[in-house]
């Protein structure tokens, strides 16, 4: 607009100028009056539009501005692009609806969102945690299990199983577990465990004996992710049989509590803390991560449980049978910064839009970010602006839901063949001479256990299809590619596939093979986020060579 003034103006004091110019050099009657009036008036005019034109400032939030938004980035970092971001906490319901995302078509990570509720814009980082409740009657400790110790709760009795499989509610020779689950390597595991015990109570019913004790099963931990925690001399801490107070013998669970999170928190000050419930129990601990691996949405990774069994004294979270919880709780920080601009009617420009700028962070690093107004549906930079949410999208694709139907091909494929040894073994009964003699009922069981076994082999191998053609089509619509395919950094970004334990890596624009943390750089140069060390292996950039 302000060009309109500027060149109206102008033009028009021109024309008056000259106009006055010519009325003094006419002859005879004439009014000088007019033209000077209206040079003033048209020359104040080109002046204010001047004035207008050197004021206009260049707009906030531009399309060159916004593209200039990455990944990563904190708060700071985007308000010295953007500027300074607008406060929604003083506003009314009326002001806040022109910020609303859903009006405005903004598409914000749901991992931001979902940790924030309506009207709250920042959300500090919440970290897990799990319980741990000690129950029972002081007592001495009680080495050897009475004959009939069944429902006694002696917090001197032992946790441990015995030759016999026999295990009292106590706390003498408890192991308390805490580990990140090894999904992969726990399922395999399992079933395995479950196999063989199933075969041995088979074999047991054969011969018409009780099935053999099983120590219940334990689940796989990461490498280097278990923390352990056992009770007895010469171990990590005693129960405090030398407690007893008012004539009572051995501790109560409120002493075995105390003693129980000093000794922990000094083994493992720096990875945990457990704090005891002073306000609901006493008896109760409460264990938080500390470790920065741990902390935030990590910490549910966690699991906790009492390896040495169940018992009745140890209560995890709500259980007692020894099976592992969860940690839970945990939570990234998340923050939305809203920028908005009103385009003014009298500057550079004719341009008199409303532009909004959302960026959504997580753990104070910017995951993407959402405009509305700043590009026109035709701009060919949209593509680009669109591309903040895209890759989100597309890392998550990336990194979760491909992974995920991966692991799941893996384990169908697993299922296949163990059906297929369930086909063979059936077939085999079915030609079996002694099936002839069998009644037409059982017969027809047979019958029916083949056909059944044959569908479900069917559908094992149509599910691996379907995820195989699930998994194409990501990589398709993501632009994710295996080693030699092409890739880019730019946006919009194309990928390289993530996969466990096989690092790939965007370099020349190719997706190459990268050595991962702890691995050999001998041939294999590491990941952009790793050195390689002294003894060729690759480590992290922080960390000091050895």
């Amino acid at each position: 607009m302000a060009y309109i003034i500027l060149s109206v103006g102008a033009v028009l004091f021109l024309f008056w100028l000259l106009a006055f110019v010519f009325a003094l050099k006419t002859e005879g009657e004439r009014s000088l009056f007019i033209p000077v009036f209206f040079s003033l008036l048209f020359g104040g005019l080109f002046a204010w539009g001047g004035i207008l034109f050197s004021n206009s400032k260049e707009d906030r939030l531009s399309s060159e501005k916004f593209l200039l938004l990455k990944p990563g980035m904190t708060p700071d970092e985007v308000s010295a692009i953007l500027g300074t971001s607008e406060d929604l906490t003083k506003m009314d319901e009326e002001q806040l609806k022109s910020y609303d995302l859903t009006t405005n078509s903004i598409q914000i990570a749901s991992t931001v969102k979902t940790k924030l509720s309506p009207k709250v814009y920042q959300a500090d980082r919440k970290d897990s945690s799990s319980s741990l409740t000690f129950y029972g009657e002081p007592s001495k400790v009680i080495k050897k299990l009475p004959r009939d110790f069944y429902g006694i709760n002696a917090l001197g009795m032992p946790a441990s199983v015995n030759s016999k499989g026999e295990q009292g509610d106590g706390v003498k020779g408890s192991v308390v577990r805490i580990f990140v689950l090894d999904e992969d390597a726990n399922m395999d595991a399992k079933e395995a465990y479950f196999e063989e015990k199933k075969k041995a109570r088979e074999e047991a019913e054969k011969k018409k004996k009780d099935a053999p004790y099983f120590a219940p099963f334990q689940p796989v931990a990461v490498e280097g992710k278990e923390w352990l925690f056992e009770e007895g001399k010469n171990k990590d801490w005693i129960y405090p049989q030398d407690k007893g107070e008012d004539g009572r013998s051995g501790g109560n669970d409120e002493d075995t509590a105390k003693a129980f999170a000093e000794a922990f928190n000094e083994k493992f000050k720096d990875v945990f803390k457990a704090e005891i419930d002073d306000y609901e129990d006493p008896a109760r601990l409460i264990f938080t991560p500390l470790h920065e691996d741990l902390i935030g949405s990590n910490g549910n990774k966690l699991f906790i449980q009492v390896a040495s069994g169940p018992s009745e004294a140890i209560k995890v979270g709500r259980t007692t049978s020894g099976a592992e919880q969860r940690f839970s709780g945990g939570a990234n920080s998340a923050q939305l910064d809203y920028f908005r601009e009103v385009d003014p009617l009298l500057d550079k420009d004719f341009d008199t839009s409303i532009r909004l700028i959302v960026v959504g962070y997580e753990d104070g690093k910017l995951v993407n970010a959402g405009e509305s107004g700043i590009y026109g549906y035709v701009d060919p930079l949209r593509i680009k602006a669109d591309s903040s949410y895209v890759r989100y999208k597309c890392n998550e694709t990336n990194e979760v839901t491909i992974p995920g139907h991966k692991k799941e091909i893996v384990k169908n494929e697993k299922r296949i063949v163990k059906k297929e040894a369930e086909i063979v073994e059936i077939k085999e009964k079915m030609n079996d001479p002694k099936f002839e003699k069998l009644s037409d009922d059982d017969k027809t069981k047979w019958t029916f256990k083949l056909k059944t076994a044959e569908k479900q082999l069917e559908n094992f191998k149509l599910r691996i299809e379907d995820l195989k053609m699930l998994i194409e089509e990501s990589k398709t619509n993501c632009g994710i590619g295996e080693v030699g395919d092409s890739c880019t950094k730019e946006e919009p970004v194309m990928l390289c596939q993530s996969r466990k334990g096989a690092g790939l890596e965007c370099q020349s624009n190719t997706c190459a093979s990268v050595a991962l943390k702890d691995e050999s750089c001998a041939e294999l140069s590491c990941a952009s986020d790793l050195r390689c060390g002294p003894t060729k292996v690759c480590l992290k950039k922080a960390e000091d060579s050895e």
